[in-house]
């Protein structure tokens, strides 16, 4: 199976912990270290990284060099954003108790699991409230 990491667990796989401090859900833990499992990260994620250094100076988050480099260690594969994934975007169907979910990031990070045909892995609570099937909320 192919899964894309949306960005909080991917950087929570890099730390090996939430940001709480408690280590991964085991659900992610064993699709991370299944080896019939595709593990892959987005260029979005890199923005969505950057972006974050940024505007939050103060936070410790790590750089988009030292993600993709954990990445590929990891044997992550990048999936680069395509125009289809853009243009992907206004086909999302969502309960209407998340009208207000404005995270461009997670729009094209799900377009991309649902174009690519992939499972898209989340703990971020208003992503659960979308009805599409490629959305795995852990």
């Amino acid at each position: 199976m192919n899964y894309l990491l949306d960005t909080h667990i991917l950087l929570w796989a890099l730390a090996g912990k939430n940001l709480s401090g408690k280590k991964l859900p085991d659900t992610v833990v064993n699709i991370l270290y299944n080896p019939l499992n595709s593990i892959y990260y987005s260029s979005v994620n890199i923005f969505e990284i950057e972006i974050k250094r940024i505007t939050n100076p103060q936070e410790k988050i790590p750089t988009g060099e030292d993600v993709i480099a954990f990445s590929r260690q990891a044997g992550y594969i990048m999936l680069p954003l395509s125009e289809e994934h853009a243009l992907l975007m206004k086909t999302l169907q969502k309960d209407d108790t998340v009208r207000n979910h404005k995270d461009p990031y997670d729009w094209l990070l799900v377009s991309q699991a649902k174009y690519e045909g992939m499972k898209f892995i989340t703990s971020d609570s208003k992503l659960k409230y979308y009805t599409e099937p490629c959305i795995l909320s852990v």
